[in-house]
């Protein structure tokens, strides 16, 4: 149930308002009154209305410009045009009919109206649930549902935004992909279905290590990349090493059982790393990861030649900063 009914009429004829006012005064109804359509644009820009009214004779077009205005421009919030009897064309009423408005005659009359004005809110009322499911719907095929993480279809469209944010802000961009290379191990020694219960631990983990910026998105079947806004290099370093320390510190629990994990991590950032594009930051991602794991389990590379002793002694120099 609606508490509050937002209604704009749009009208010059002081009787049309008077009646529509008047027959809903003391109900849960709130009306807005435009004269024009700058007036009329402008309450839309302001504020969400249930109900649009549209007296035709305050419209320079007539019905025909009603109906091509609201078609154009209000899509979504269901309009009732308003207009004198007999001029309304049949082909004008099969285009009201056919789309998301309805039509009254003048003079109106208060039953009429009555019904009108509630099937108009009940179409919004569907409207907006099915804007809902879309939204939902959007946000399921963007995550991956066994993780919770989003997914490659979010990445493709959420990185190249990022980055493009990134080039017009001068903001760094970091990008580090994990692989948790135990993960295969755990098929073998004991089942598909066992290691998939830990990577839903793992993934669940890493959403929770995240700070609010970040975003986690599962790549591959065992690889996960962070998105770090805003992170530059060093921070993205600090951050990789202590979430490779706190996997190494976590048992991962599933049928009963303690399960430690293994990590290798690659990052990429722009702008130290010299990319153009989004592609060539996530290759340089994916070529760092394999270097990584060229090194042994646990390692973090950094993509140009970031040193193991250059990550200590970015780790020295921030815990030395922190209080």
């Amino acid at each position: 149930m609606i508490d509050s009914i937002r209604i704009l009429l749009r009208s010059r004829d002081p009787a049309l308002r008077k009646n529509l006012t008047g027959w809903f005064s003391g109900e849960e109804y709130q009306w807005t009154e435009v004269s024009t359509g700058d007036e009329m644009k402008r309450a839309l820009k302001e504020r969400f209305y249930h109900v649009i009214i549209i007296d035709a004779e305050a419209v320079p077009e007539g019905v025909e410009g009603c109906a091509r205005n609201l078609e154009e421009s209000y899509k979504e919030t269901p309009a009732i045009v308003v207009a004198p009897s007999g001029v309304v064309t049949e082909s004008t009423f099969e285009s009201l009919a056919a789309s998301s408005f309805s039509f009254l005659e003048k003079p109106l009359k208060e039953g009429p109206a009555r019904v009108c004005i509630a099937q108009a809110i009940r179409t919004q009322k569907l409207v907006s649930e099915n804007r809902k499911i879309r939204m939902q719907l959007e946000e399921l095929s963007l995550k991956d549902p066994f993780t919770e993480t989003y997914n490659a279809h979010y990445l493709a469209e959420r990185l190249p935004a990022e980055f493009k944010r990134a080039e017009r802000y001068v903001y760094p961009l970091s990008l580090l992909l994990m692989e948790v290379s135990s993960i295969k191990e755990l098929s073998r020694s004991h089942s598909r279905a066992f290691s998939n219960r830990i990577l839903r631990e793992f993934s669940g983990f890493l959403i929770r290590f995240a700070r609010a910026n970040d975003v986690i998105i599962r790549t591959g079947d065992e690889e996960f990349l962070a998105l770090l806004p805003d992170t530059q290099k060093k921070g993205a370093v600090v951050f990789g090493l202590r979430l490779r320390d706190a996997v190494k510190g976590t048992a991962f629990a599933a049928d009963g059982e303690q399960i430690k994990l293994s990590i290798s991590l690659g990052l990429a950032n722009f702008p130290e790393d010299g990319v153009k594009n989004e592609a060539n930051l996530l290759d340089l991602a994916h070529r760092a990861l394999h270097k990584a794991k060229d090194a042994g389990e646990n390692e973090l590379f950094a993509f140009k030649g970031i040193s193991k002793e250059d990550i200590a002694s970015i780790v020295k120099r921030v815990e030395k900063e922190e209080p």
